[in-house]
C-alpha cells in the first residue's frame, strides 16, 4: 500500500477527500489519482469502489466513517477482504 501511496502522491500530489456521495462525479473527472471515502453504508460502497477503480484511481475507504461497517465485527471482516485499502482510526472493530 505504501509504495501505491507514495508512487501517485508523487506524481500527484493532490487528492480528494468525499464526504458526500453526490461529489464523487467530480472527483472521477477531475485528475487526481487518490480519492478517499469519507461516506457510504454498506449498500453502496461497492458501487462506488467500483466506479473509482473503473477510472484507474486508487481508494481508500475510512471505515469508521462507513454506515454498518465500523459498528459490526463480520461485516468488518467480509468488507476488508472485498475491498484491498481501508482506514480504521479505532480499534474497536479489530
Amino acid at each position: 500500500m505504501g509504495n501505491l501511496l507514495t508512487k501517485r502522491l508523487s506524481e500527484n500530489p493532490i487528492v480528494a477527500a468525499i464526504k458526500s456521495a453526490d461529489k464523487l462525479d467530480e472527483a472521477l473527472k477531475s485528475n487526481v489519482e487518490i480519492i478517499f471515502l469519507l461516506t457510504g453504508d454498506v449498500f453502496n460502497l461497492k458501487e462506488m469502489v467500483d466506479r473509482i477503480h473503473k477510472r484507474r484511481k486508487a481508494v481508500f475507504v475510512h471505515v469508521d466513517l462507513i454506515e454498518g461497517i465500523a459498528a459490526d465485527p463480520v461485516v468488518f471482516a467480509l468488507s476488508a477482504k472485498a475491498f484491498n485499502r481501508m482506514v480504521l482510526l479505532r480499534q474497536k472493530v479489530i
